[in-house]
């Protein structure tokens, strides 16, 4: 029996049982429609991403040309690979540069940008650090997205100066680029980095991304995705309210893959396995993509719609819970989405 089938069981055996003592006997029957389809996503879900964090320190921790690693990965194809996070907003292309990449592979649990402590200084990455992730993207066959470096600013716009220089090297490696990001999670900014970029501003950044990207052959007709926001709770919410503002000032073709926002259940640091079995924590997915839904739908009219993506997501934002993210128990939250 497929997984979900095995999900929609196990809800509504959770559902009814709250309605009756624990102690209570209980029958279900259940009749399954095998030949309906209830919903159907893309080809390419489920999809993943390698942190930022990794790229900066010149793949010490990842050796991309691991042939295990090559392996699983060609395996998971089609995907999309994600090379994006924290550090994205931080990283800085550096021609001519060398540091050393030995691999580490002693290292079991990898860091993430978000659990770094020191955020608020440029990193270098160089020409062989691009090279690999470039020989890594070829040789799986996934469908890169990579996130460019926002806070490079000046005069309150995006100075994408570095950016354009990181984009021509990579088509002169002729790296295959499904999609572009710029900036990642900007409502963070000041917290993070303690900086911070307008709604509206970072609206006119895509726009002028857009027109960077159509000089350049190879990635002419890349896709554009963003921007990026977090902490979507409610109606009303800071993170709805930038959207908005940002989708006001994107032309109606900006955002060709799709407008994004990040969304995690619970934080790693705190969630215990019944987080990871509770249904109402599930649901409130639900509610957040139809409140950005709303937002978008009000600002672009069909055909201009753009697609809406969770453009990053994990059971628990942090890392993951400890030996709960990695085990049987958090598919059901994969399910779920």
């Amino acid at each position: 029996m497929h997984l979900f089938q095995l999900f929609c069981i196990f809800v509504s055996i959770r559902h009814i049982r709250s309605e009756h003592c624990p102690n209570d006997d209980l029958e279900l029957e259940l009749d399954l429609d095998q030949l309906r389809i209830a919903a159907q996503v893309d080809k390419r879900f489920l999809s993943f991403a390698l942190d930022s964090f990794l790229l900066g320190d010149h793949w010490r921790r990842t050796n991309l040309r691991d042939p295990k690693l090559i392996s699983l990965t060609k395996q998971l194809t089609p995907a999309y690979l994600r090379v994006g996070g924290t550090d994205q907003d931080n990283l800085i292309f550096c021609p001519g540069a060398k540091f050393g990449n030995v691999h580490d592979n002693t290292i079991d649990a990898l860091p993430c940008s978000t659990t770094r402590e020191s955020k608020n200084s440029t990193i270098p990455i160089t020409e062989s650090d691009i090279k690999e992730l470039g020989q890594f993207v070829k040789v799986t066959g996934v469908d890169l997205v990579y996130g460019l470096n926002v806070l490079e600013r000046h005069g309150g716009q995006w100075n994408p100066a570095n950016s354009v220089r990181l984009m021509n090297y990579m088509d002169a490696l002729e790296i295959p680029v499904a999609g572009w990001e710029l900036g990642n999670e900007p409502l963070r900014f000041p917290k993070v980095f303690n900086k911070s970029v307008r709604a509206g501003s970072l609206g006119r950044d895509f726009n002028l991304l857009k027109s960077l990207l159509s000089q350049i052959s190879r990635y002419s007709n890349s896709a554009i995705f963003g921007p990026d926001v977090t902490s979507i709770r409610k109606a009303g919410s800071p993170a709805l309210h930038f959207l908005a503002e940002f989708l006001q000032e994107c032309d109606n073709s900006t955002l060709s893959g799709g407008v994004t926002f990040h969304d995690y259940y619970f934080s790693g640091s705190t969630a215990t396995i019944l987080d990871f079995l509770d249904v109402r924590i599930m649901d409130k997915l639900t509610t957040r993509i139809q409140l950005v839904k709303r937002i978008v739908r009000t600002r672009f009219q069909q055909p201009d719609i753009p697609p809406l993506w969770l453009g990053e997501t994990s059971t628990a934002f942090g890392g993951g819970s400890t030996n709960i993210s990695d085990r049987f128990v958090a598919c059901f939250t994969w399910v779920s989405k």
